[in-house]
């Protein structure tokens, strides 16, 4: 099992990237004040899918829209995605 995660410090830019697809990717934007907001959490095929029309997908480094992943992982069930842990 391969597992990816990202995290973009709070900027204009509102994407997040991946270069080959994993098994989970896990997109987080961490704020100034350390507050964070989920992005996307689920299997990364489901963003090559939807992205598929891109050149060169699973293959170079591309960027993703923010907001099309967070709606893209709201379809995503729990039992796909990674679960939270306390502490």
């Amino acid at each position: 099992m391969v597992a990816e995660c990202r995290s973009r410090q709070h900027s204009r830019t509102n994407q997040l990237t991946f270069k080959t697809v994993p098994d989970y990717y896990l997109g987080f934007k961490l704020n100034p004040d350390g507050t964070y907001e989920e992005i996307y959490n689920g299997p990364g095929k489901r963003i090559a899918e939807r992205f598929s029309h891109r050149k060169d997908i699973g293959q170079t480094l591309l960027s993703f829209p923010n907001k099309e992943l967070k709606e893209l992982s709201k379809d995503v069930p729990a039992s796909e995605r990674v679960p939270k842990r306390d502490g």
